[in-house]
């Protein structure tokens, strides 16, 4: 009798919807530009320091990403070529840093497409497809629940941040909703513009100076 409950039970439970086809996301042809903001405003009176907006923009050749913090300090990265440039609220005035990504490098400081922070989305992530904001969009999790690990109940609360999830739109395959770390960001997207971008003289100067650098170092290589 209880064989037959579970054989019953088994035939009863729909099957697992198959993942898309890839690719899982879109990478986004320029030009183009798009803000991720969290889905609640931080309170203006919270101590911690949390991002308010995240601005992009891509054209043909560059592409910007300017961070808007809660304490009112921003962070701004330059992605030209092969080379990335970014300057941090924690940097002294007018400072700026750059790194480069060489082929031979086992370190990768750039994105996969235009999303780096979902690199984990994928055919092993996918669990269905369901509405979201009024479309259909393939939803992903990964981590693990607290229940699944059988933490305590104290530590609960904690253990479940590590969960991320992921709302894309079916059609276009580009983030609608992404949740990381309990927080809930948007995305929007406008296509057509910028037509260009350029990049700030502080900027521009960091990157003149290692190529003068690199430059000069290799004319003085015995031929």
């Amino acid at each position: 009798m209880l064989c037959g409950v579970i054989a019953a039970s088994a035939q009863s439970q729909p099957a697992k919807e198959a993942p898309p086809a890839p690719p899982y996301l879109a990478t986004i042809p320029p030009p183009a530009s798009w803000s991720i903001r969290p889905a609640n405003p931080p309170p203006p009176n919270l101590q911690a320091r949390v991002l308010k907006e995240m601005r992009v923009a891509k054209t043909r050749d560059k592409k910007q990403e300017l961070s808007l913090w809660s304490d009112g300090t921003e962070s701004e990265s330059w992605y030209v070529d092969t080379f990335v440039i970014y300057r941090q609220p924690h940097f002294v005035k007018d400072d700026v840093a750059i790194m480069e990504q060489r082929p031979d490098s086992s370190t990768n400081f750039f994105s996969t497409g235009d999303f780096s922070n979902l690199g984990w989305i994928g055919q092993d992530t996918f669990l269905r497809t369901e509405m979201h904001k009024g479309k259909p969009c393939h939803y992903y999790e990964t981590g693990h629940t607290a229940e699944q690990q059988q933490i305590p109940e104290p530590m609960r609360a904690q253990v479940q941040l590590a969960v991320s999830k992921a709302w894309i739109d079916a059609k276009t395959r580009l983030p609608v909703t992404v949740e990381e770390g309990g927080i809930r960001q948007e995305y929007e997207f406008t296509f057509g513009s910028p037509k260009s971008l350029t990049l700030p003289p502080l900027f521009s100067a960091r990157l003149e100076k290692l190529l003068a650098r690199r430059k000069a170092a290799a004319n003085m290589v015995p031929k």
